[in-house]
């Protein structure tokens, strides 16, 4: 190349280079000057055009980050076209955006079936640039979920029409801003028409105390930033800027002479902290201690019992004093470790010792916990868990005999817990094998109330749970003590799934029929845990033999696999000319059956049980168990009334195929098992079903009669456990007896006159 083409790209190089830090020293007064704040992401969208996407997971820690009109056009689509209503999820915008064109004209949201309904968090910043018209407009058409800490500008025109949202479905609108020419009417500038709550929020124009919008911040709850407001004239504006509002609320309370930590809850119920008193538990007064924020920052303060309110660099928060029910027993649970229940919550594999104090009749004993840990399936990643609790000795809690470990459900999806009791209730109406005893109790850890609990013996061989032959323990001791150093083993192509996993364990007790607990578990196992699979796809994992030998494993195989040919053939006899009724218990399987129809469950994937004692002390036949997780009854299902939930219900059958248990269809293929269901329906199920029922006058009008062996009449429930329900409403917002108790009732009157159809 000659010297003068050099010279020519050099100079259009150096002019574009130029023109580039020109641009940018522009945009950056443009910045600073604050004129035409909205020019440097409006260049960005021209740059990212079709390319922009939301990153993020939608999750409180991981949110959707909305940075450019571009990015929030993609939100918009995705909830107009009815792809997702983000129900609990969260976005939050990362910077000021201003709305041209056609953006400035779509909104959020489209009706009743296309809305939104998670979690919009502004940050402080700005979306401006709105020019809507017509019936029921604004940013959001239409909004069921929460829109906080945003400033909104434009216009709009027309009827119902709102700044945030044009028409609310029960929205939330929290600390928010609005800088909106309305021509037209509307209820509040924020929302146009519709059931709605709005605090903390300013028109411009209007004259308000900027120091009293920020006062109000501790009463929207501590799960969030809010965004500070600042004086400008005789009114105020929101700004970027964060407070750090309590997340944790604590001091001590007297436990008859044993000073015990006393933990507030925010409750959304009522935007109050609430410290709810154990049964024999007292506290005056004394130090109290807030943390801010996440941070470690804490702000100590004198408290005494029944202050409302209490200050904090200028928030105002709102406290309230609660008496947990008294005729209930209190388990309280003292982890040796700071922020023990943060710590158990984290991950379901966590587990810490501590001691365990237990207030019941007027007294307070206490015990030693050798751990307490997280349990349950899908359930652990509800913000109520599960516990579990293991003794150091055998312990006899609350009368339930005396056993190693206990568990603690939380209704993952029935916070009120009627639907786990109404399920054991009627399994101990018909006496159903091996069927668990509980006790409703007020749950604490580390002073936290957590709520309504049910205390439940764990699914365990045991001589007070399942009384059959310990195999397990007679396997140790054959061999000499712990189990556990032997080798894994595993069989099958699929490495990550075996079929069959077991331990290289040298020494076998002489028989090894029995006693064996099986539960069909799909997906929540541990991997070293024994287990094996069917030919069809069911994994069963042996509870109770986490080491168990391969003898052991290939026995309870082969039987269940002789089991399920048969059922799966024609005549219902396998290769071997056995019938299917020649392995298990038909009784119980029809009992197991019937439960899972009668109340339309829907967990399939885990839980489901079934045991076999020894041939020698048993009769050779594998038993099946009562339904165990019953948190999913007495939901809605599509033509309940008029159909099968196992047979016929397509979206349950997806389920069933999904989780390989279509043994299920298959045995009420066989005639026999037919008859077992219309015998045991019309002997045990329908009788218990009518006496839960009945008339609550027939148990007595206050109440005092109440069926501790057996099942009650719904409304005697809720007058057994009104009291209990109160304080975990205020504590979850959901949940209560009485809802609970109105829904099975509803329930029954759709599906029990299909059911007496049906196993006729």
């Amino acid at each position: 190349m000659n010297k003068k083409g050099r010279g020519l790209k050099k100079y259009i190089l150096n002019a574009f280079l130029w023109l580039v830090l020109a641009a940018v020293v522009f945009l950056a007064a443009l910045e600073i000057s604050g004129k035409f704040e909205y020019l440097r992401i409006t260049l960005y969208d021209h740059i990212a055009g079709e390319d922009a996407k939301l990153s993020g997971e939608g999750t409180r820690e991981e949110p959707y980050l909305i940075r450019t009109s571009s990015e929030f056009a993609i939100f918009a689509d995705e909830v107009n076209s009815g792809e997702s209503v983000f129900k609990g999820e969260y976005f939050i915008l990362d910077s000021n955006i201003r709305l041209t064109g056609e953006n400035a004209r779509v909104p959020v949201g489209v009706d009743g079936e296309k809305y939104f309904d998670g979690n919009f968090d502004g940050q402080g910043h700005t979306i401006s640039g709105l020019k809507m018209t017509g019936e029921g407009v604004g940013l959001f058409n239409y909004l069921q979920g929460t829109v906080r800490n945003l400033t909104v500008k434009g216009s709009l025109s027309g009827k119902n029409v709102g700044a945030v949202c044009g028409v609310s479905d029960g929205a939330r609108v929290y600390n928010c801003y609005a800088d909106v020419e309305i021509d037209g009417s509307t209820e509040s500038g924020f929302v146009g028409t519709g059931e709605s709550e709005i605090e903390n929020c300013v028109m411009a124009g209007e004259s308000v105390d900027s120091r009293q919008l920020n006062s109000n911040l501790g009463q929207y709850g501590p799960k969030a930033d809010w965004c500070l407001w600042e004086t400008v004239g005789d009114s105020a504006r929101l700004t970027t800027e964060k407070v750090a509002v309590i997340n944790h609320l604590e001091t001590e309370m007297d436990a008859q002479g044993k000073q015990l930590p006393l933990k507030a809850f925010y409750s959304d119920d009522d935007g109050a902290w609430h410290f709810c008193v154990p049964p024999g538990c007292r506290f005056t007064e004394g130090m109290a201690h807030a943390q801010l924020g996440d941070s470690d920052e804490k702000y100590s303060f004198q408290l005494r019992f029944g202050d409302t309110s209490a200050e904090i660099n200028g928030v105002s928060y709102v406290l309230a004093w609660d008496a947990a029910a008294e005729a209930f027993p209190a388990l309280m649970v003292k982890t040796y470790a700071e922020n023990g229940e943060d710590y158990l919550s984290a991950y379901k594999g966590n587990e810490l010792p501590g001691e365990l104090f237990i207030s019941e009749g007027g007294r307070i004993t206490s015990t030693e916990i050798e751990t307490i840990s997280g349990r349950g399936n899908d359930s652990f990643e509800a913000d109520k868990k599960g516990f579990s609790i293991k003794f150091p000795e055998r312990t006899d809690l609350l009368g339930l005999g005396d056993a190693y470990g206990f568990n603690l459900l939380p209704g993952h999806r029935d916070n009120s817990i009627l639907s786990y009791v109404v399920q054991r209730d009627l399994a101990k109406e018909m006496k159903l094998d091996y069927c668990h005893d509980y006790r409703l109790v007020n749950y604490y850890i580390d002073g936290e109330y957590m709520g309504m609990y049910m205390l439940t013996e764990k699914m365990e061989i045991d001589r007070n749970r399942f009384a059959l032959r310990d195999l397990a323990q007679e396997t140790e001791e054959t061999n000499g003590g712990d189990l556990s150093s032997f080798e894994m083993k595993t069989e099958g192509e699929d490495e990550t799934f075996p079929d069959k996993v077991w331990y290289d364990i040298p020494l076998e007790p002489e028989d090894n029929t029995g006693g064996y607990l099986f539960e069909i578990n799909i997906q929540d196992y541990e991997e070293d845990e024994s287990r094996f699979v069917t030919d069809r796809g069911v994994t069963f994992t042996m509870k109770g033999m986490h080491y168990a030998s391969k003898g052991q494993v290939d026995y309870c195989r082969g039987l269940w696999q002789d089991f399920e040919d048969a059922v799966y053939s024609e005549n219902g006899y396998n290769n071997k000319g056995r019938h299917f009724t020649e392995y298990i218990d038909l009784e119980s399987f029809a009992d197991q059956w019937i439960t899972y129809e009668m109340v339309c469950e829907s967990s399939m994937e885990g839980s489901i049980y079934f045991y076999k004692e020894s041939d020698a002390l048993g009769d050779g036949r594998i038993h099946a168990v009562w339904e165990w997780d019953c948190e999913h009854a007495f939901m809605s299902y599509k033509d309940m009334d008029k159909e099968s939930w196992i047979m016929e219900n397509e979206e349950n059958g997806e389920k069933l195929e999904e989780f390989s248990c279509l043994f299920w269809r298959e045995i009420y293929k066989h005639e026999e098992f037919r008859e077992a269901l219309a015998k045991e329906w019309k002997a045990k199920f329908l009788p218990a079903v009518t006496k839960l029922l009945a008339d609550g006058d027939l148990m007595g009008a206050d109440g005092s009669v109440f069926n501790t062996e057996g099942v009650s009449p719904l409304s005697a429930y809720v007058r057994e456990y009104a009291p209990l329900s109160q304080n975990n409403y205020l504590r979850w917002s959901n949940g209560t007896i009485e809802k609970k108790a109105e829904r099975i009732d509803k329930f029954f009157e759709k599906r029990l006159p299909f059911l007496n159809v049906f196993f006729k």
